[in-house]
């Protein structure tokens, strides 16, 4: 065991971890995955940190996309943790949150560019024109989970992508 006389408890729900965090405030971690069963996404860890430190949150998730990943790390949690990683790895990532030290993996060039299916849903949306709380209610995310998105998205946007450019260019009928 990582920490010796720890208490792990689990859950299925966010309603689960809320009712707990309303009856029990000394909370040392909370180890999350995105996808529970009456939420999904970044909704949870965002209405999260508002009820305790965002160091004391780490995602656990099979989700890869970087702009979650980023998400997650402007949320300034204690880290997120792909369930992918070798097992040495995991437990490095571990050791290093329950240590107050923060997690996140690596992004490559490659794995930056790429977009989740949430957020190509969140970027075909902006692209109809629709204001963040009309996406927030097409999606059934929180108005604060969308603009999330949207900054990790323009930023992405404006970010030089080494080779990779966005251009475009006028053209005449």
């Amino acid at each position: 065991m990582l920490v010796p006389d720890s208490r792990i408890l689990t859950s299925k729900t966010a309603k689960q971890v809320n009712d707990y965090l309303e009856s029990e405030k000394n909370v040392d971690h909370i180890f999350l995955d995105l996808t529970l069963l009456d939420v999904k996404g970044l909704d949870h860890v965002t209405s999260l940190c508002a009820k305790i430190p965002p160091e004391k949150i780490c995602v656990i998730s099979g989700e890869k996309s970087p702009l979650v990943i980023n998400s997650c790390r402007n949320l300034k949690i204690g880290g997120y943790i792909p369930k992918t990683l070798s097992e040495d790895t995991l437990l490095f990532a571990l050791t290093s949150v329950l240590e107050g030290k923060h997690y996140f993996p690596e992004l490559n060039e490659n794995t930056q560019n790429s977009l989740s299916k949430r957020q190509l849903e969140v970027l075909n949306l902006m692209g109809q024109g629709l204001t963040n709380k009309e996406i927030a209610q097409q999606l059934g995310l929180s108005d604060e989970t969308v603009k999330v998105h949207v900054r990790n998205l323009l930023a992405m946007l404006k970010r030089p992508a080494g080779r990779r450019r966005l251009t475009m260019r006028a053209t005449r009928g």
